[in-house]
């Protein structure tokens, strides 16, 4: 029974982990709350999606790119030349595909009310810290 309990208290601590901003989405939030939307369309450029999310509210969505390159092993040799035993190791690059979702959420004063990043690696997107 223990060990169910315990099992169960590391799935919601794991789960809950996922929904904690990281600290430069915290500083870009109090960067950006209070301040025009078109302060963030001048910073970010046109919205990729505008999208209404209650009455008079809309956000806006700028999606971008944070792939990079990887290196990685794929395989190893080994063989005997000349007496010598020779260890070969061969690499390859790869693209790591990612991306990060910027939202910025507006009142119908538009004024930002909001800002949530989501996706992989957006600790590489500028927000403008």
């Amino acid at each position: 029974m223990r060990n169910v309990l315990v099992g169960a208290l590391v799935a919601v601590i794991i789960a809950g982990c996922g929904q904690i901003p990281s600290v430069p989405e915290y500083g870009a939030r109090s960067k950006w709350n209070g301040r025009s939307a078109a302060e963030a369309i001048e910073f970010f450029g046109a919205p990729d999606e505008m999208k209404p999310v209650g009455e008079g509210q809309a956000v806006l969505i700028w999606s971008r790119d944070t792939s990079y390159w990887r290196t990685r092993q794929t395989g190893r040799t080994t063989d005997v030349q000349g007496g010598v035993r020779v260890n070969t190791t061969y690499y390859e690059d790869y693209i790591q595909d990612s991306g990060c979702r910027v939202s910025i959420f507006v009142n119908k004063q538009k004024t930002i009310t909001n800002l949530d990043l989501s996706g992989h690696n957006c600790a590489g997107v500028n927000v403008g810290e």
